[in-house]
């Protein structure tokens, strides 16, 4: 509501919270829109058919955005020929990254080089091997153009949606990756997506409210993986040069990950991961839909 830019229409998706929601969205100039399955691409989805606007713009439940925000999107647009633009995420609160431990520095720049192609440090690339650089906590000099940007910061315009289709909502409970497959189908169709640095928001994980209560990491591992899997293999042909010999060397590479973390840690939860992996493989084989249109 403190936004700079005014010109703009505000639609709440909720999954039937008990929290004041819908006494909340009464009390603002916004609608409120129940959604039919308490995952994050319906959510997605029921917010894009009940939005009016030609951009629509997306924040999850536990993103704060500064009083620029939709400045700098509607900016972007202006400025470049962009169909989709998405901006940084800087998580509050998050521990910095421990090192890597010396043992793993060699294994570490293997994987760099030969699955992440020495652009691990990259922002928004989808590479041969599937894997997906995020790194939108990355401030870059200016903007750019990506292959995909963050869920919790993104926008499109109408016709992307009317071209490509809603985003799938076959991605499960983490919904890990449901964005980065709609981005890789509108790339496919030729619509640019660009990267502002200025465009961004503040993620609260530690308040994060869709995110299944007590969930442990062994459920976040299988979904995530999952999901992961599964997004290289229905993607795969819309991955720019995509390699299968690179593609396998990462899903081998990531298994003995999740076996070493397994016994290293003496958890079993890591092997959730390894699990993930068939399990998406599993999904790919006998579940072949295509995604609900616009």
């Amino acid at each position: 509501m403190k936004q700079k830019y005014r010109d703009f229409e505000i639609v709440v998706v909720d999954g039937g919270s008990t929290d004041g929601t819908h006494e909340l969205v009464e009390s603002l100039p916004a609608r409120l829109v129940m959604q039919t399955r308490t995952r994050v691409p319906n959510a997605e989805n029921c917010g894009v058919r009940a939005a009016q606007g030609e951009i629509m713009a997306f924040v999850d439940d536990d993103v704060v955005v500064p009083q620029n925000w939709l400045e700098e999107i509607v900016r972007t647009y202006n400025n470049f020929k962009a169909d989709g633009v998405g901006g940084v995420v800087i998580d509050v609160g998050q521990p910095p990254e421990k090192r890597t431990r010396s043992r793993l520095r060699y294994l570490d720049k293997i994987f760099s080089i030969v699955v992440c192609e020495n652009k691990r440090l990259d922002t928004g690339l989808v590479l041969r091997s599937g894997q997906v650089t995020d790194n939108f906590v990355r401030r870059a000099p200016g903007c750019t153009s990506v292959d995909h940007v963050c869920g919790c910061n993104m926008s499109f315009r109408r016709k992307v949606f009317e071209v490509v289709g809603l985003f799938d909502e076959i991605y499960g409970k983490t919904s890990f990756r449901f964005e980065t497959d709609f981005c890789l189908r509108a790339r496919a169709h030729g619509f640019q997506l660009i990267y502002n640095p200025n465009a961004l928001v503040y993620h609260q994980p530690s308040g994060h409210m869709s995110k299944p209560r007590g969930e442990r990491l062994g459920k976040t591992l299988l979904y995530n993986m999952t999901n992961d899997t599964l997004f290289i293999l229905r993607g795969r042909k819309r991955i720019s040069d995509f390699s299968w010999t690179k593609f396998l060397f990462r899903q081998v590479f990531l298994a003995g990950t999740y076996l070493w973390l397994t016994i290293r840690k003496k958890n079993r939860a890591y092997l959730c991961g390894l699990f993930g992996m068939l399990r998406g493989f599993q999904i790919w084989i006998s579940n072949k839909r295509l995604p609900e249109q616009f």
